[in-house]
């Protein structure tokens, strides 16, 4: 009786665990994702140039510039 009792109970907490652990892994993962883009975006502007592609941050002001520059074509 009282090794029935402790086997549901020890069932229970691992059903807990496994549940716990899957939920906050999930939430891990979001907030990375959510986290990334800030991140990339913040060593790019102290690194002076874009962490992906390597282009510096003044060759994209440039191009920004010169593509406000140009009048619309018709």
């Amino acid at each position: 009786m009282i090794l029935d009792v402790v086997v549901v109970v020890l069932i229970f907490f691992l059903l807990g665990y496994i549940f716990g652990k899957r939920i906050g892994r999930e939430e891990g993962l979001e907030i990375g994702r959510t986290s990334l883009a800030l991140t990339l975006r913040q060593q790019s502007y102290e690194q002076g140039y874009c962490v992906i592609c390597r282009e510096t941050l003044l060759d994209h002001k440039r191009e920004i510039t010169s593509i406000e520059s140009t009048p619309p074509s018709s």
